[in-house]
């Protein structure tokens, strides 16, 4: 294959593909260059033909780490294993835009293997990886009814924007991506935070302009590369056989049944008896686990979906290591369908690629209206259990996660629904769409479109086709129809939970943040994790610092958490004049006693601010261990805190009544200024002169209050 590079600029960047340098026993190979994003995507069709009732297209993509210079995270494996769920998400995209172009009668295994070479943090790969695909299978002889671009569409202050950059995915309001052909739609995936139908339509619109120049370059790089596709010889129909065949099975194979389902559904009727806007009949309920933090279950006719919240501290949300780095989740929800909810046997284990494409969509419906962190500190894992399967069970799942959420004690911004529209189209002017599809709808139309958002406007998109036929007019007709089912769907919600519930489940972890500052983060820590790790223990519950001097403290008991709470409290606080603590005596000396007031934070009580009497030897009055209550007479320019013992006013009025005349006389006798305390406070002073202490003290009337 010779060599050939072509390029144009779109959005505002320089797009390349060249062929003809690497990989070149594929049938087709491309590299795109999109920035310093690079994709290598190759396409093989095997030799052997079988026919095994589908069409066996495979698409596999790997992100490597290498190509953002980055060496696997794990200290004991260094290998790249199993694909992430985002590589299987992309992975579904790109099957999803190229699969409906494929000649129906052809029965050769296809596979399509991309892979990321270089990202450059600025540019997606998911987009080049598209463009790299539509490109190697223009240029193999692999029959292929394309080319077919795909476009990511952003929305910033009221501005669409082509292919967005990663900081202005950040900022967008929108996230939508459009593949299609030069004529028709063919793939839509879209996340939004509750943009209206009207400026997704747009979006839609500007997208299917945009690709029309990927297209151009895509057709004119097939064309200078030159190679002709192979030709599918359809069957031969016999009329007559088919009309005797029809008569003898009474519709009960599999083509004739989609062939009259069709005919019925333009007809004006549905296989279920329904009208084409009608929704099957709804249930929902809340509450149906004791001990879980949130569940509910959403019915839709036969489609069943249970769904569970687990609430956990900040520290359990999910790490994702990518080629352009690692990244976070606190908000995740995991499908699964398992073979018993379509009354069959089959293979049970770890999820499914439809499984993960499931989940990820009821995960993008729901997210816009997740409370952040700082109100709502929490790591949530939701997960949908599919109970029984006709028709639509991403949505049921988005449905009964909104529910459970809301049992649990998240404060939604909105709950969200979702609904699947589907179609039959002739041709632009003859159709029919569909709302609330079962299976033999799916599997007989030309389009599964499921709509997800609240009452303001759209979270999620998820467009599949088996036709060339769709225009924007017809997707007009079904978001005007999916509003309408939405509100439905919302009453039913909202007649079995109207808003979250006050407070979190009595079983889930109560989750304080505490924000400290930044150089009190080592000392909270303490050395080699010792005096966090001691707070833990101590309580029972968990403790998490964030760079930024947020403190998450996490128990299941209230009690562990307020004891968790203070300890932290107290030891970042600084010590202050003339406040007063419950102190624990830590060390005694001669001169006095030492008493920690807070965590790691000890002060001197001086024997001469022990007690209005002379103190001989401080054991006296104090042992280790001992909870006296003192008060901060001040903090010396060194730092060192100086405390008084606060003192039973009437214990001490007792005291020097009793001991006065004795002490009088003997202080007389002796030869001692009759106010011997003077002269106590005098040899006190003497004992505790020197570099440590102050030359001199006197009791202030505060300690005696």
């Amino acid at each position: 294959m010779k060599k050939l590079e072509k390029s144009i600029e779109l959005g505002g960047r320089k797009l390349t593909l060249s062929t003809g340098h690497v990989a070149l026993q594929a049938d087709g190979a491309v590299i795109a260059t999109y920035g310093e994003t690079v994709v290598l995507a190759t396409v093989v069709a095997s030799d052997i033909i079988e026919d095994k009732g589908y069409f066996p297209l495979t698409v596999e993509y790997m992100e490597k780490l290498y190509a953002g210079g980055r060496i696997k995270g794990s200290r004991w494996v260094k290998r790249e294993g199993r694909p992430t769920d985002d590589e299987i998400l992309t992975a579904r995209l790109i099957d999803r835009s190229i699969r409906p172009l494929f000649p129906k009668d052809y029965k050769k295994d296809v596979q399509v293997i991309i892979t990321v070479l270089s990202v450059d943090l600025e540019n997606t790969p998911d987009v080049v990886a598209s463009y790299a695909v539509s490109a190697a299978l223009s240029i193999s002889e692999i029959p292929w009814d394309g080319p077919v671009g795909l476009i990511k569409v952003g929305l910033i202050e009221k501005k669409l924007i082509t292919n967005p950059i990663d900081a202005e995915l950040k900022k967008s309001e929108m996230e939508l991506l459009v593949a299609s052909t030069q004529e028709a739609i063919i793939m839509i995936e879209s996340a939004s935070k509750e943009v209206a139908e009207k400026e997704i339509i747009k979006g839609i619109s500007h997208a299917q302009s945009e690709a029309k120049k990927v297209n151009n370059l895509l057709s004119d790089f097939a064309k200078k590369v030159g190679v002709k596709k192979v030709k599918v010889e359809k069957p031969k129909r016999s009329l007559a056989l088919e009309k005797k065949v029809k008569e003898l099975t009474k519709g009960n194979i599999s083509d004739l049944i989609k062939e009259n389902v069709r005919k019925m559904i333009l007809s004006g009727k549905r296989p279920d008896g329904r009208k084409h806007d009608d929704i099957r009949e709804l249930s929902a309920e809340i509450g149906f686990l004791p001990r879980t933090h949130g569940s509910a279950i959403f019915q839709r006719g036969q489609t069943q979906a249970l769904t569970i919240t687990t609430l956990g501290a900040p520290s359990l949300e999910q790490s994702i290591e990518t080629a352009v780095g690692e990244e976070t989740k606190r908000y995740i929800h995991h499908y699964t369908m398992p073979p018993y909810s379509t009354g069959e046997t089959g293979r049970i284990g770890y999820p499914s690629r439809r499984e993960i494409g499931h989940g990820a969509l009821a995960e993008r419906a729901l997210l816009p209206v997740i409370p952040d962190e700082g109100k709502f500190p929490y790591t949530i894992l939701v997960v949908s259990e599919i109970l029984s399967s006709n028709g639509s069970t991403s949505m049921a799942s988005t449905c009964a996660s909104s529910l459970s959420l809301m049992d649990a004690g998240v404060p939604l911004r909105a709950p969200v629904a979702g609904i699947a529209m589907g179609a039959v189209i002739e041709s632009e002017k003859k159709f029919s769409v569909l709302t609330d599809i079962v299976g033999i709808e799916d599997n007989s139309g030309d389009m599964d479109f499921k709509i997800a958002g609240t009452k303001e406007g759209i979270t999620a998109l998820q467009l599949d086709v088996k036709t060339v036929n769709l225009t924007l007019s017809i997707l007009e007709s079904a978001f005007e129809k999916a509003a309408v089912a939405r509100g439905k769907i919302l009453k039913v919600m909202e007649a079995a939970i109207a808003s979250p519930k006050p407070s979190v489940s009595k079983y889930a972890p109560k989750i304080k943040v505490i924000n400290i500052p930044k150089d009190k983060i080592g000392e909270l820590i303490g050395p080699g994790g010792k005096t966090i790790r001691g707070i833990i223990a101590e309580t029972g519950a968990q403790v998490d610092v964030e760079e930024d001097g947020s403190v998450f403290i996490s128990a299941i008991t209230e009690g562990g958490l307020k004891s968790a709470i203070e300890k932290v409290e107290a030891l970042v606080k600084e010590v202050m004049p003339d406040e007063i603590y419950d102190g624990v005596v830590k060390r005694i000396e001669p001169y006095g006693a030492f008493v920690e007031v807070l965590p790691g934070k000890e002060g001197l009580v001086h024997v001469s601010d022990m007690s209005l009497e002379y103190v001989e030897d401080p054991k006296r009055l104090v042992n280790l261990g001992s909870k006296v209550k003192v008060r901060v007479k001040e903090i010396d320019s060194m730092g060192r805190i100086n405390l008084s013992m606060i003192l039973d006013r009437e214990k001490e009025r007792e005291k020097r009544n009793s001991t006065r005349g004795r002490d009088f006389q003997r202080d007389t006798q002796r030869g001692f200024n009759p106010r011997g305390r003077d002269r106590n406070r005098n040899m006190h002073s003497e004992r505790r002169s020197g570099p440590h202490f102050p030359t001199s003290r006197l009791l202030d009337k505060k300690d005696f209050s």
